[in-house]
């Protein structure tokens, strides 16, 4: 089932230059605007402590998962499949989970526990990124899926610990 729907969603381009042109700029150049435009959103806010908080969270998703790719070593898709399109070309045995899944569901999960509405839109560009990483051939949907859940079960896990420390703490600080 995982190379089925690889396959469906890699083959979704091929004929057309500006969706496969489209696809690479989402899976490459986009999350980096994305960084960027939370960040000015959280300087606009002049909220440091939510801009302390989602970027230290999401720099924590991404520490997990570099230790994840080290225990499990999954080659990429470029690697295992021979008939598959690889518009871009990116790593070798580190595909599961997927870092970009991770990183910006850590990002849009972090930044929905401060700000609803923002999250929201970055869960749907998490989406995107994600699906795109599968489009252009660098992850299997199962490296998506699993990104999605550690970047969402890390922030997660620092938004109950704040909630813990802060519950602790004396009110008159």
């Amino acid at each position: 089932m995982n190379i089925s729907i690889f396959h469906f969603l890699n083959n979704l381009t091929v004929n057309n230059s500006f969706f496969s042109n489209l696809a690479i700029f989402i899976a490459t150049t986009f999350g980096i605007l994305v960084l960027i435009f939370t960040f000015i959103f959280f300087v606009y806010k002049k909220d440091v402590r939510a801009l302390f908080l989602v970027f230290g969270t999401t720099a924590t998703a991404w520490i997990v998962t570099k230790i994840l790719k080290t225990i499990f070593h999954m080659p990429r898709p470029f690697i295992n499949l021979t008939d598959m399109h690889a518009f871009i070309m990116s790593g070798g045995y580190d595909s599961f989970p997927s870092n970009h899944a991770t990183v910006f569901t850590a990002l849009a999960v972090a930044t929905f526990f401060f700000y609803k509405r923002f999250g929201f839109l970055l869960m749907f560009f998490a989406l995107l990124i994600g699906l795109s990483r599968v489009v252009v051939g660098v992850h299997f949907p199962t490296d998506i899926l699993a990104g999605f859940l550690v970047g969402f079960g890390v922030a997660y896990f620092v938004h109950r610990w704040r909630n813990l420390i802060l519950a602790k703490m004396p009110k008159n600080l």
